[in-house]
């Protein structure tokens, strides 16, 4: 059984943070960073996790949660863990970083203008999702379904291709990172 925070309004987590987020200092930063909300529904909810000067580092769990049509732009998901999460969902212009998605079903989603960075992506399902205008950093695809990710503008910076395709100014896709055969 998941708990569904938001019950049959996905505005309700949103109202919730921010009444957190009001209530004064909190010494993980902004709701939800340093939260275990491990196994939950939010379907559908919008939330976003700013980065904060205060954050202590402490891991925010989304391990098991139901993200479908969440939408989590501008979020900071430095250190996530978010192990076999389903989350076909919106994360544009996202900071992903020493962050876990081992087995994660990502289908659909799209992280435009994310930088990705540190980041284990082994097993994860990919299928369809939208990687544009994306920095790509240490990241490890591998095993993962990557069939038809769209991925135009997506620099690899550890591709020696794309180092040189990004400083010789051309307006091309960049194909650092490609799906299996």
């Amino acid at each position: 059984m998941l708990f569904a925070p938001s019950g049959d309004d996905p505005r309700f987590i949103g109202f919730a943070a921010s009444r957190i987020d009001c209530a004064g200092w909190r010494p993980h930063g902004s709701f939800p960073h340093g939260v275990d909300l491990r196994g939950t529904y939010l379907k559908g909810c919008e939330l976003a996790a700013s980065g904060s000067n205060y954050a202590t580092g402490r891991v925010t769990k989304w391990d098991h949660a139901n993200l479908e049509n969440f939408e989590g732009s501008q979020t900071d998901l430095t250190g996530a863990s978010a192990i076999e999460i389903y989350a076909p969902g919106e994360f544009v212009a996202c900071v992903i970083l020493d962050a876990n998605f081992t087995g994660a079903d990502l289908s659909r989603a799209s992280l435009m203008f994310t930088g990705i960075n540190n980041t284990n992506f082994s097993g994860a399902m990919l299928r369809d999702a939208e990687l544009l205008a994306c920095a790509l950093r240490d990241v490890d695809f591998s095993d993962a379904d990557l069939t038809g990710v769209s991925r135009k503008h997506t620099i690899d910076l550890d591709d020696e291709d794309s180092k040189e395709e990004q400083s010789s100014g051309k307006d091309e896709d960049v194909q650092g990172v490609d799906p299996p055969a």
